[in-house]
């Protein structure tokens, strides 16, 4: 059982991520552009580290085994986050 707490760090991530998926979407609408495909690949994966930061912050301190479950699905998108920023 996940106890979860929610700060306003929380929901700045929340805001943040979404945010990111909104610069997503407007890039991939517009991919026939030099370098916006990458730009919402970059966006997507930046969003989706905001995502899982926000989840883990907000599980509690006692759900140590949820915050690591989390952590294996944060870590798919760090890596490509300086690949698709370079």
């Amino acid at each position: 059982m996940w106890i979860t707490t929610y700060t306003p760090y929380v929901l700045m991530c929340l805001a943040s991520a979404a945010t990111l998926f909104g610069l997503a979407v407007y890039a991939w609408r517009r991919r026939s552009v030099p370098a916006a495909a990458p730009f919402a690949g970059l966006m997507v994966a930046i969003a989706w580290s905001n995502l899982m930061t926000a989840v883990e912050a907000s599980i509690s301190a006692h759900a140590f085994d949820a915050k690591l479950w989390v952590d294996k699905f944060f870590y798919l998108a760090a890596p490509a986050i300086p690949v698709l920023f370079l």
